[in-house]
């Protein structure tokens, strides 16, 4: 790992708060509804994702930036989310996970890796979506699910 490497990583570490990855597995949970497909929003052992779960504690950098989507004449601002981490956290990831970040909650939509001069990754840009169905709910149930 070179210096350069090493002062990207170093600014990661300096910005990243504690968070919660929340992978997806692919087992479906009991608690989907046989004819609709839905999982119940109440359930502690998927938390109303439908699926069982991994919880793993991460280290992230969340913020966001501006994203604008442009078509023919439809030009939309919007707010977008990016989780700047360290490889070992981001390996952790795949799209529709759930990151939880103090009270807030996001899907992953994309995860990129950026390298420099070395073949593996020096850190990884992770891009997250708020959770739009209920995220105070889901916050609490996390919680109460974690014992915190």
């Amino acid at each position: 790992m070179n210096h350069f490497d090493k002062g990207i990583e170093r600014i990661i570490n300096k910005l990243q708060t504690d968070s919660y990855a929340i992978i997806r597995g692919d087992i479906i949970c009991s608690c989907v509804d046989y004819a609709t497909k839905q999982a119940n929003p109440d359930c502690p052992k998927c938390l109303g994702l439908g699926r069982n779960l991994r919880i793993k504690s991460i280290k992230a950098a969340i913020r966001t930036s501006e994203g604008s989507f442009q078509n023919m004449a439809v030009d939309e601002k919007s707010v977008v989310y990016k989780g700047y981490m360290t490889e070992r956290y981001s390996r952790l990831l795949s799209k529709d996970d759930v990151v939880v970040e103090g009270m807030n909650a996001y899907h992953v939509t994309k995860k990129s890796d950026k390298r420099s001069d070395s073949i593996t990754p020096v850190y990884s840009v992770v891009f997250l979506a708020p959770k739009k169905k209920n995220p105070e709910k889901f916050v609490r149930k996390f919680y109460e699910v974690m014992n915190k």
